[in-house]
């Protein structure tokens, strides 16, 4: 079971002295996270995450909450990273096939070189919010 966000500050607030990045990340994202709707759940979102890197690597993936998944992203990349476009509901099916239609690409799991093919993907899906 997940902790809840009372617990989870009550527990780091009791640990202040030895508060980590990773903590107010967690927290962060904890507070950011959009209340459960227990009753329907929802397919997650597709997300396009660039890396402000020499190469500008793009993630391919999928979250429920992209905003919190962009954070714990964040703590592991040495490069800014940013949402560049997003499928609201795209679900687990469309994430496997876009991995597929860009497999040419494909860096190392999820993360693939920003070929202008892709590109021009993310740009509909831009045009169209």
């Amino acid at each position: 079971m997940e902790e809840s966000i009372a617990d989870y500050v009550k527990r780091v607030v009791d640990r202040a002295p030895e508060l980590t990045d990773e903590h107010v990340i967690k927290l962060r994202a904890l507070l950011l996270r959009p209340p459960m709707d227990h009753r329907q759940p929802r397919p997650p979102d597709i997300y396009f995450v660039r890396a402000d890197s020499p190469t500008g690597e793009i993630k391919i993936g999928k979250s429920t909450f992209p905003r919190g998944r962009l954070l714990s992203l964040q703590t592991g990349s040495a490069y800014p990273l940013e949402i560049v476009a997003l499928i609201p509901e795209g679900g687990d099916e469309l994430e496997q096939e876009l991995h597929v239609r860009f497999a040419h690409l494909r860096m190392a799991g999820e993360w693939f070189r920003p070929g202008a093919d892709l590109w021009a993907y993310i740009e509909t899906l831009e045009a169209r919010t």
